[in-house]
C-alpha cells in the first residue's frame, strides 16, 4: 500500500484541488441561488429531417455525443443552418452549454462542426438576428473544456460526461439584461455553401420574468398628422433590467421616443384582434442607470400618422412591461 510520504505532491495536489473546487462551489451557490435550468417547450431546426437527428434529440438530457448512439440532432445541409428552443414565456438568459459531436465520430460529423455558431436570445419568433442579443462571441470549438466548465455542473448537480475535452460543453455567457422566449444557435456560411449542424445537447440557464404590467398610454395632445402619448411606468421594486413592449395602432408609421435612454432593438408588424393590423416597438434599458424601486419611468412618444386622427385612435397604445 502507497504511503502519505511516497507521493506528497500529489496529496498536496488532491488538497488543492477539492479546496478550489469547494470554494468554486460554494461562490456559484452564493451568486446563482435564482438561477436554475430554464425549461424547453419545444425544439426546432432548419431543414428537420427526422431519419437523420430530430431537433428533440438535443434537448433530451443525454450528453452521450456519439451520434449513432441517437442522443444527437442535426440539421439539413443548408445555407446558415439554425437551431432554435422555445422557452414558452420570457426568461433572463444567463448562460448557455451546448454539446457538439465527438471527434472522430463515424457519422461524418465533427466537433468542429459548432465552430464560429452564434449563440442569440430573442422575445420573438422572428428570424431577424441583427435585432437579436448576443450570448458572447462565436463559439470556438479549439477553447479548453477543463475544470472550469465542471464547476458550475457540479453546482448544478449535473453529470459530467468525460475527461475527454473533444466531447465537453462549449459554454456562453449572457449579459445580465437579456431577455427572450427564444434561443437560437446560427451558424453563417459563405454565399451559396451549404453546412449541417450538429447538436447533440443544449442547456440554457437563468430565471422566469414575473408576468408583464399591463399599461395604457394617455395620449395628451394630436394633430393632424400625428400625436403625442406619454406613459408612465411604476418600478414596484429591485430592478435590474426591463423590457417594454409597446402596440400601437395602424395609422402609426414612425415614432420618436423622448425622456428615455431606451434602445428601440425591434419593430414588427402585428395582426390585432378585430382584423386590424399594428406596429409593436420594443424598447429595453439603455446604458443610463436603472431606476430606482419606487421611482417612475416616463416615456414620451411622438408619433407620425398616416391620416387625421382628430377623432381619436382607433384602438389604444397598450404596453407590457418586464422587468427582473
Amino acid at each position: 500500500m502507497m504511503s502519505l510520504d511516497s507521493k506528497p505532491c500529489s496529496w498536496i495536489f488532491v488538497v488543492i484541488l477539492v479546496g478550489l473546487l469547494s470554494q468554486s462551489c460554494a461562490q456559484l451557490n452564493d451568486e446563482d441561488t435564482d438561477r436554475s435550468q430554464i425549461p424547453v417547450v419545444s425544439a426546432s431546426q432548419a431543414g428537420d429531417d427526422t431519419s437523420m437527428g430530430p431537433a428533440s434529440l438535443a434537448i433530451d438530457d443525454g450528453v452521450d455525443s456519439v451520434f449513432e448512439n441517437g442522443s444527437c440532432s442535426v440539421t439539413g445541409d443548408v445555407e446558415d443552418p439554425w437551431f432554435r428552443l422555445d422557452f414558452g414565456a420570457m426568461y433572463n438568459v444567463q448562460s448557455v452549454y451546448i454539446w457538439g459531436v465527438a471527434n472522430n465520430d463515424t457519422s461524418g460529423l465533427d466537433y468542429d462542426d459548432l465552430d464560429g455558431a452564434q449563440v442569440f436570445v430573442s422575445a420573438y419568433d422572428r428570424m431577424n438576428f441583427n435585432q437579436m442579443t448576443e450570448c458572447g462571441g462565436p463559439l470556438n470549438t479549439t477553447e479548453p473544456r477543463d475544470l472550469q466548465y465542471l464547476w458550475p455542473f457540479i453546482n448544478y448537480g449535473l453529470i459530467y460526461p468525460t475527461p475527454n475535452p473533444s466531447i465537453g460543453p462549449n459554454y456562453r455567457e449572457c449579459a445580465p439584461d437579456t431577455m427572450g422566449r427564444y434561443l437560437y444557435i446560427r451558424l453563417n456560411t459563405a454565399p451559396g455553401e451549404t453546412k449541417a449542424l450538429p447538436i447533440c445537447e443544449v442547456r440554457a440557464y437563468g430565471k422566469p420574468l414575473a408576468p408583464p404590467l399591463r399599461l395604457r398610454a394617455k395620449v395628451y395632445s394630436s394633430w393632424r398628422g400625428g400625436f403625442i402619448a406619454d406613459l408612465t411606468i411604476p418600478i414596484n421594486g429591485e430592478i435590474n433590467g426591463w423590457h417594454l413592449e409597446v402596440e400601437f395602432p395602424r395609422q402609426v408609421f414612425e415614432l420618436e421616443i423622448i425622456g428615455c435612454e431606451a434602445v428601440v432593438v425591434q419593430k414588427m408588424k402585428l395582426d390585432l384582434p378585430g382584423k386590424q393590423t399594428g406596429t409593436k416597438y420594443v424598447l429595453r434599458n439603455g446604458p443610463d442607470e436603472l431606476p430606482e424601486m419606487g421611482s417612475k419611468v416616463q416615456i414620451r412618444f411622438v408619433a407620425k400618422v398616416f391620416k387625421n386622427i382628430k377623432r381619436g385612435l382607433k384602438r389604444p397604445i397598450q404596453a407590457d412591461f418586464y422587468q427582473f
